[in-house]
């Protein structure tokens, strides 16, 4: 087998579903890239290309050097938005309230060069877009005072606790921070007490940690508010399901049935 070791990195760009500071670092940890200077998020769809970034843009060159990184981005934001695009959050239920900084809703954009329709399909495209022509991008997260732009989970991950929006992203970002847990996948399940969903956790503890499900669950419920307490429990399992491209598949998960 041959082998080229990577080379020196001055940058790193990267692209992911729900991008974090944290993920980039882990990766440039996994890789050993110890000389990377430079992490660099960008985030964008199809349908409008690029929409939001790290990259400082509010300057006098046409584009940016790469080291001209955003200042003061706080953890887990995924930048800025990119010249010329408009953004909204709106609300969940309505799909139409516009929300205020802070407020968690869908992320939809509107920009000058986006999509006008999908090939030969107006049902899919009346249904991915608002009445006054902002692309929904299916992505919930929320803006802060100073303009910072966060994702936080998928729209059609999203369940329901007694009127509650429950983001599985939320609580397994939290179960992450237990040292005995290498992965974890949440799913909502049907609440027998009639509740809508209530959050269920799959985890695969790493080598050598000795540790309980229960220990899990009072680790996760003692940070997260009562609606998102794990009601469905925790439940160990030696490895996660995952799809095609070596992720963990959710939808497979789902289909995990307990005794």
């Amino acid at each position: 087998m041959l082998y080229k070791p990577l080379p020196p990195l001055s940058t790193m760009l990267m692209l992911q579903d729900v991008p974090t500071v944290s993920a980039a670092t882990e990766f440039i940890h996994v890789f050993d890239i110890l000389n990377t200077l430079f992490i660099l998020q960008i985030m964008g769809t199809t349908e409008v290309g690029l929409i939001l970034s790290t990259l400082n843009f509010d300057t006098k060159n046409a584009l940016p050097a790469w080291e001209n990184a955003l200042q003061g981005l706080p953890e887990n934001s995924v930048g800025k938005l990119m010249p010329g695009v408009s953004a909204q959050f709106r609300d969940l239920e309505t799909g139409e309230q516009i929300l205020g900084p802070n407020e968690s809703g869908e992320l939809c954009v509107k920009f000058k060069g986006m999509f006008t329709s999908y090939y030969k399909n107006p049902v899919a495209t009346k249904n991915s877009m608002t009445s006054d022509g902002f692309y929904k991008t299916g992505d919930v997260g929320y803006y802060d005072e100073n303009e910072f732009v966060y994702i936080v989970d998928r729209a059609k991950e999203i369940f329901k606790y007694y009127g509650n929006h429950i983001s599985p992203t939320d609580i397994e970002n939290i179960i992450n921070d237990h040292p005995a847990v290498g992965e974890v996948c949440v799913v909502g399940v049907s609440d027998p007490d009639g509740g809508g969903y209530i959050p269920r956790a799959f985890c695969v503890i790493l080598p050598d940690f000795q540790c309980s499900e229960q220990e899990v669950l009072e680790f996760a419920n003692s940070r997260l508010p009562n609606f998102k307490h794990v009601r469905g429990g925790v439940h160990f399992l030696e490895q996660l399901p995952k799809g095609k491209t070596g992720k963990v598949s959710r939808q497979l998960v789902e289909q995990i049935q307990i005794d």
